[in-house]
C-alpha cells in the first residue's frame, strides 16, 4: 500500500510542481507593477482662448486624468457591476467568474462569456498585448495578483477608470463623459454612467452615437446589474432604464477646427510630439464668441453660394431639407452641408449626382 501511495503520489505531485515551478519563473519574469506609482498617463492639451475658456484640445490619447474621489459612486458602482461584480472581494482573479464563464461557453459551444477582472483588463492594456493565447491570460492573471499586492482596491480603480478606452477617441471616464454628454464626469446621472459602463465590452459595436438603440439595450442590461447588485433600487431601475438617450457633443466642431490644428502644428514643431500628451494649458489670443460667430457666418454664406450654383445645399430650416431628400433616402444631419454635381436640368429640377446616387432637387 505504502509504494502504491508512493506511486500515486509522484504521478499527481510532479506535475504539479512542475506547473508550480514554471508559474512561480514566470510570476517572477513578469514587470514589477511599482512603476505605476509614478505612472503618468498621456493626458490631452488643452487650448483656451484670451478670457481662458476652453476652445478645444489636442492630443495623442484624450484623456484627463481625474482621482477617483472626483468620480462618484454610481459611476464606481456602474463600471464594476458591468465589469467585475466581485472586485472588491478577489485577489486579482476571480474563480467563480472563470468557473461561471467555463460552463457557459462549453454549455453554448462558442466563447460567450468572458472572466477577466477589472484588474487583469489593467494589466493587460498596460504590460501586455491584446493577442488572444493561452500565454497571455496566464501573464495576465499572475500581472494582475501582482498589481493587487502593490495598490489598493481604489488605488487600481482609479488606473482602470482613466486608462479604459471608451471609444470616439476617448480613454478614460472625464474624457468620455465630456465627449458623449458635454459634461464632467463628477456631474454623471445614473443612466449616464451606465452608457459608459456599457462601453468598454466593445466601444465600436456599442458607439452611442452610430448604434443608439444597442446602446440602451446595454445601458438597460447595466442598470440590471447594478439593481442585482444592490447599487440602485427597483424604482431607481424603472426611471432610470425608461429615460431616453440624450447625447450632447461637447465641441461637434473638434478635430476639424483650423485654429486647433494651426496651434498643434506650431507646438509641435516648437517642442516637439510630448507636448500632444503632457495635460498642459495653452492660452492663445482667439476669442471663442467671435469664432463661433465667424463659423455661422461663413456656413450661411457657403448656403447662400450653393443656392445661387444650383447647387442642393442643407438649408437652416432642417424640416426643409429633411422633406426634400427624405423620399430620395440621402443620408442628412443637421449642420450639413451636401455638395453634388448637376448631371442634368429638367424643366424646374436638377438632377444632382451626390456621392454614388442621384436624385432631383427644385431650382
Amino acid at each position: 500500500m505504502r509504494k502504491i501511495g508512493l506511486i500515486l503520489a509522484i504521478f499527481f505531485g510532479v506535475p504539479f510542481l512542475v506547473l508550480f515551478v514554471i508559474l512561480l519563473v514566470l510570476y517572477n519574469s513578469l514587470p514589477s507593477p511599482k512603476a505605476l506609482k509614478d505612472w503618468k498617463p498621456p493626458e490631452a492639451t488643452v487650448i483656451y482662448d484670451y478670457k481662458g475658456r476652453p476652445f478645444g484640445d489636442i492630443a495623442l490619447q484624450r484623456r484627463y486624468y481625474v482621482s477617483l474621489d472626483k468620480i462618484p459612486t454610481h459611476t464606481r458602482y456602474a463600471f464594476i457591476a458591468a465589469e467585475d461584480k466581485n472586485f472588491y472581494k478577489h485577489f486579482g482573479v476571480d474563480p467563480i467568474a472563470i468557473l461561471r464563464a467555463l460552463i457557459i461557453n462549453i454549455y453554448s459551444k462558442d466563447i460567450k462569456q468572458g472572466a477577466s477582472t477589472i484588474t487583469q483588463q489593467l494589466a493587460r492594456n498596460l504590460f501586455l498585448t491584446p493577442e488572444r493565447t493561452l500565454t497571455r491570460k496566464i501573464k495576465e492573471a499572475l500581472l494582475a495578483i501582482k498589481i493587487e499586492r502593490e495598490f489598493s482596491k481604489d488605488k487600481i480603480l482609479e488606473l482602470y477608470l482613466n486608462y479604459i478606452y471608451l471609444g470616439q477617441g476617448a480613454y478614460g471616464v472625464e474624457a468620455a463623459s465630456r465627449i458623449y454628454f458635454g459634461k464632467s464626469v463628477k456631474d454623471l446621472t445614473v443612466d449616464e454612467s451606465a452608457v459608459l459602463a456599457s462601453l468598454p465590452k466593445a466601444p465600436t459595436k456599442y458607439n452611442p452615437f452610430r448604434n443608439p438603440q444597442r446602446i440602451l439595450e446595454r445601458r438597460n442590461y447595466v442598470l440590471l446589474r447594478m439593481l442585482e447588485d444592490g447599487y440602485i433600487t427597483q424604482e431607481e431601475y424603472e426611471i432610470y432604464s425608461n429615460k431616453p438617450l440624450r447625447l450632447r457633443l461637447e465641441n461637434k466642431y473638434y478635430g476639424m477646427d483650423y485654429f486647433l490644428d494651426y496651434v498643434k502644428d506650431y507646438v509641435v514643431e516648437k517642442y516637439g510630439e510630448a507636448i500632444l500628451a503632457g495635460g498642459y494649458a495653452i492660452y492663445t489670443t482667439i476669442d471663442k464668441d467671435l469664432q463661433e460667430h465667424a463659423r455661422q457666418v461663413l456656413e450661411k454664406g457657403i448656403y447662400r453660394v450653393a443656392r445661387a450654383n444650383g447647387i442642393p445645399a442643407l438649408p437652416a430650416d432642417y424640416s426643409t431639407a429633411e422633406n426634400l431628400y427624405k423620399e430620395q433616402k440621402v443620408d442628412i444631419k443637421p449642420g450639413k452641408v451636401l455638395m453634388g454635381k448637376i448631371k442634368d436640368v429638367q424643366g424646374d429640377e436638377y438632377v444632382v449626382e451626390i456621392g454614388d446616387k442621384e436624385f432631383k432637387a427644385e431650382k
